[in-house]
């Protein structure tokens, strides 16, 4: 088993129920994965772990798309949000063990999943995954709940990830799969004891997020990569 249930839904569940309050985060991150991904028209596009398919529309127009995850109560949800969306296919899979051939995709987006692979045999398997499944010159969005956050949201469920990876890790690791790393961002710059009080700093993100120095220390981590 791959993912742990328990520890995944705390994190999803949590997101869901305050949807309204990260909002503003949400379509923010939402807005940039956009514009990295670019045109999906004649592409074939994948959302590995793809929970309950809050980001599945962004492959609206493409030639496939497809949504995997390995909760089935998270894949059932997902197609029910997203019944309007034309060419997409939403099932259960196993992040280590993707059902299709070697170069399918030209885009792989895979969003707080690493972590949650509780055997470092499998995460290195969904790592090989990511590079076996991508074309050549195809675009990899990998995101990640960063190690090294300093600012970012209080979640319950952060200490029950299986494995934090830093964004060294992570870039590290896609180089020597073979990836060739593109572009490196932060999310959620929020000052906790601030949050604590009920004031937001949303301005921070804005700011921030593409800073050298700062980035690294963003509650999560988005890393575009091209193989």
């Amino acid at each position: 088993m791959i993912f742990l249930h328990k520890e995944k839904l705390i994190v999803e569940k949590y997101f869901d129920e305050n949807l309204s309050e990260n909002y503003y985060l949400f379509n923010f991150e939402k807005k940039l994965i956009k514009e990295l991904l670019g045109s999906v028209k004649d592409k074939k596009c994948i959302d590995i772990g793809c929970g309950t398919g809050n980001y599945l529309n962004l492959f609206n127009g493409s030639k496939e798309s497809y949504g995997v995850d390995f909760a089935k109560e998270r894949v059932k949800e997902a197609i029910k949000k997203n019944k309007a969306i034309k060419k997409l296919k939403i099932f259960q899979a196993d992040a280590s063990e993707i059902p299709f051939e070697d170069e399918y995709f030209d885009i792989i987006f895979t969003r707080e999943v690493i972590q949650h692979i509780p055997s470092a045999n499998n995460r290195k398997k969904a790592f090989n995954e990511l590079h076996r499944l991508l074309k050549k010159e195809g675009k990899l969005i990998f995101e990640f709940d960063n190690k090294f956050r300093l600012m970012g949201a209080d979640i319950k469920g952060w200490n029950y990830f299986i494995r934090k990876y830093s964004p060294f890790e992570v870039i590290s690791i896609l180089e020597k799969k073979g990836f060739i790393i593109k572009k490196v961002y932060g999310l959620e710059f929020e000052l906790l004891p601030l949050k604590k009080l009920g004031i937001r700093v949303h301005f921070l993100n804005k700011l921030l997020f593409n800073a050298p120095f700062f980035k690294y220390f963003a509650h999560k981590i988005i890393i575009y990569a091209e193989k």
